[in-house]
Formats: structure tokens, C-alpha cells, sequence
């Protein structure tokens, strides 16, 4: 969550600047990092706003907090630093890549 402070100035740039694309198998990924400049300086994110397939494993239970959160409140804070975990991952594996770059 430390981390959440050095990446929020970043986030419009990431989502609206980079020119990304991604396989079919990244897509969703690209959607979540697409939609990370529109959660900024928001205090309350649901569910439904978010791209559920790209939050996996222990990430899970940090980002949704259980079943007792009204309305489906997500933790947006957690859930931005998840998408750009994913999204590190996927550039090494060329999931997500730079359009016009050459590698």
C-alpha cells in the first residue's frame, strides 16, 4: 500500500499515453490498465467497475475484502498496484507488448 503514493502520479500516463496492445490472452489485462487513469482520486470503486480476471491468487483477498463489504467495495488502491504487477509480468512475457516497438 506504501507504493500506492509513488505510482498514482503515473496512472493517466500509463492508461492514456502508451501506445500498448496485447494478444487475445492479454486483453483483459489491457482493459484494467486502460481503466486505472479513471479510478484515481476516487474514494469508492464496486466490483463492477473493475476487470475481475486480472485479480489472482493472494492479491484476492486484499482487493476484494470479503462478502460483508456493502455494495461490492473494492480496495482500489491494492487493485491498481495488482494491474501494474500483472502488467510488469506481461511485458516479459510479451503478452502485452508496445506498438511499434522493435522487440
Amino acid at each position: 500500500m506504501k507504493r500506492y503514493a509513488t505510482v498514482r502520479p503515473f496512472l493517466t500516463v500509463i492508461a492514456n499515453v502508451l501506445p500498448l496492445a496485447a494478444t487475445p490472452a492479454g486483453s483483459p489485462l489491457l482493459t484494467a490498465v486502460r481503466g486505472l487513469g479513471g479510478l484515481v482520486g476516487r474514494k469508492r470503486v464496486t466490483r463492477s467497475e473493475i476487470v475481475d480476471e486480472v485479480v489472482t491468487g493472494t492479491w484476492r483477498r486484499l482487493v476484494f475484502p470479503g462478502t460483508e463489504s456493502p455494495d461490492g467495495i473494492v480496495d482500489h488502491r491494492v487493485y491498481t498496484l495488482c494491474v501494474l504487477e500483472s502488467l510488469h509480468r506481461a511485458l516479459r512475457r510479451r503478452g502485452v507488448y508496445a506498438v511499434g516497438s522493435a522487440r
